[in-house]
């Protein structure tokens, strides 16, 4: 008994070293430039720098880095507490419509701040506010254009890789089907915080290892892709109590990183990434397939390339994008 106890307290200071590392490396960010600003969703990215622990950073030693910051929903239950809790002056008023400027003394709501340090160009450009254009992306373009910039530049998943082999994360993993072809992980979304049903974000991270993106998906994949639709529905109604018809299940093209997953979130909540030109869903995708095996191999699917990117670049040059002039001319 006692040498498990010594273990749990080890495992927990451990837990504690780590946190205060965490807190302390986050309050080194020197702010360089704001890369997107949504008012209307309280987000903000930005550019920063971080010094660098292993030396390998820019001339000054110090890491390119990318925070995000979103204000979390307002705490309903603390309203009243709101309204008592500081200076409220009248900025207008016409029959029963009012409005206030209200300046709380108290830190009633909270600010979601998410750190990637250290972050490469492609993070950068990732969040950096930019003119987007629809690209009608063939079986040959993909082939010919889209593959080989996705090698070049394709970002890192071996964060993906840590929680799949359970070396990080391993606290949160909703659920586990280790059947390494047709199982996967359930796991929260950075950006839920794991409590509010209203904006439930969850992700599914196959195991298979070998898939991609839905360009990889034949019919050999159909269990897998049956599998996750049955079983994901059925543990979210279990452990959170959401209906399978409240459940927005579906695949981004293209995705973020290139290791295959699903995106599950509440259909109340009003999540980045949902749009059409992005988001396919699940089922859609499984009757898809279903009608032709190589569906996704020869479909030519439409996305959204970014102007700085280097898709961008090569599409332009080999000329797929012309934006200067009618279709018809």
């Amino acid at each position: 008994m006692a040498g498990t106890e010594t273990c749990e307290s080890k495992k927990r200071k451990h837990e504690e070293d780590n946190e205060d590392k965490a807190i302390s490396v986050l309050q080194t960010f020197k702010l360089v430039k704001v890369l997107k600003e949504d008012t209307a969703k309280k987000f903000v990215a930005v550019e920063g720098r971080i010094p660098s622990e292993s030396g390998t950073g820019d001339e000054d030693g110090n890491n390119k880095a990318v925070l995000l910051l979103e204000k979390k929903p307002f705490a309903v239950d603390s309203i009243e507490d709101l309204l008592n809790s500081g200076n409220t002056k009248l900025t207008f008023v016409n029959d029963c419509y009012s409005n206030y400027q209200l300046s709380s003394s108290k830190p009633l709501h909270d600010i979601k701040v998410s750190l990637i340090n250290p972050a490469t160009e492609k993070h950068i450009m990732k969040f950096m506010e930019q003119e987007c254009f629809i690209i009608h992306e063939t079986a040959e373009i993909h082939k010919t254009i889209t593959l080989p910039v996705i090698e070049k530049q394709r970002l890192a998943v071996e964060w993906v890789y840590n929680i799949l082999d359970k070396k990080a994360e391993v606290d949160k993993v909703v659920f586990e089907d280790p059947d390494p072809e047709n199982g996967f992980m359930l796991v929260p979304d950075m950006k839920w915080n794991g409590t509010e049903i209203e904006s439930l974000y969850l992700v599914v991270l196959v195991h298979k290892r070998s898939l991609k993106c839905i360009r990889d998906l034949d019919q050999s994949h159909l269990p897998l892709l049956k599998n996750i639709l049955k079983q994901c529905p059925r543990i979210i109604f279990e452990k959170y109590g959401l209906p399978p018809c409240k459940l927005r299940m579906y695949c981004h093209y293209e995705p973020s990183y290139y290791h295959f997953h699903v995106h599950i979130n509440n259909i109340k909540f009003d999540c980045p990434g949902r749009e059409f030109l992005r988001a396919y869903s699940l089922s859609d995708i499984i009757d898809n397939i279903e009608m032709k095996n190589n569906y996704y191999q020869e479909k030519t699917l439409s996305i959204l390339v970014a102007e700085n990117s280097l898709l961008y670049k090569e599409l332009k040059s080999a000329g797929h994008i012309d934006n200067g002039s009618h279709p018809d001319q």
